[in-house]
């Protein structure tokens, strides 16, 4: 591997955790090609050798869309549906039955927003009928460790594309505006949720307790003592019997005996114990 390449590898282990080995070089060159191109480098290898320079034209910016386009997973909203089907089948109702108030969750990784959008949207569905009392306030950590990316979701706005992505045209019609430049999340639906841009390697206690996390395929992108200590600092930020929900082809087996997974459901939520 080159020394460039080799660079960055040891720039998003060290910054975000992620392990890039030298199978995934090809995410480097179609991630990182068209920045290279819009600031003007011949190649990817040249736009990594300025950032390793750490020109003073571009010093933090460049770093952040590099970050930012290395770290940026693919999301839509109600990704997988499952979860979201589970929160109103079953933990909303609980948490309701329980008189929990507010109502935390944390959407650890969030990326775009669509994540922490859904959770609300789920929650409105739960509570519309008002067969379970009084709606609790609900209150959504949203976090990511991109920047650009924190300030998009934040936003809440998003193209036609985006929002046919997973979200029927009745929850669009419900909780979005139109607008010349795409759609806007309704106000009363942002309200609930505060972005805020976190590495997940860093201590996270000031977050508070939570009900739910969601940490959806995440995981998979960390070392597997990273993976151990991110889910012991989020079982101590769990209310008892709270829920953690992880991606699919994740698995909390072999890195930690504190939690157990939840049955009678085909995603990977588990539950603190």
């Amino acid at each position: 591997m080159e020394p460039e390449y080799l660079f960055l590898r040891d720039l998003l282990k060290k910054t975000t955790g992620m392990e890039l080995g030298a199978e995934k070089l090809y995410l480097i060159e179609s991630r990182l090609a068209p920045l290279a191109v819009k600031e003007g480098f011949g190649s990817v290898k040249h736009l990594l050798s300025g950032l390793r320079r750490g020109s003073s034209a571009y010093p933090g910016r460049l770093f952040d869309e590099v970050i930012d386009l290395m770290t940026t997973h693919e999301t839509l909203f109600f990704r997988d549906k499952e979860p979201f089907d589970f929160l109103k089948r079953q933990i909303f109702p609980e948490l309701a039955r329980s008189k929990v108030n507010p109502i935390r969750v944390w959407s650890a990784a969030c990326s775009s927003g669509q994540e922490a959008y859904s959770i609300v949207m789920s929650f409105e569905d739960v509570f519309a009928s008002g067969q379970l009392g009084p709606k609790p306030r609900l209150e959504i950590l949203a976090t990511d460790i991109s920047k650009p990316v924190v300030e998009r979701a934040s936003q809440g706005l998003y193209s036609q594309f985006e929002v046919q992505r997973g979200l029927s045209p009745q929850y669009r019609e419900k909780f979005f505006l139109q607008q010349d430049d795409g759609w806007k999340v309704r106000s009363e639906v942002r309200a609930p949720v505060q972005f805020k841009v976190q590495n997940l390697l860093d201590r996270f206690e000031s977050n508070g307790r939570f009900d739910v996390v969601f940490l959806r395929n995440v995981l998979i992108y960390f070392p597997v003592e990273d993976r151990k200590t991110i889910l012991a600092r989020i079982h101590g930020l769990l209310q008892a019997g709270g829920y953690l929900f992880i991606g699919g082809a994740e698995s909390v087996l072999g890195l930690s005996e504190n939690y157990v997974r939840v049955e009678g459901t085909t995603t990977s939520v588990y539950r603190k114990i």
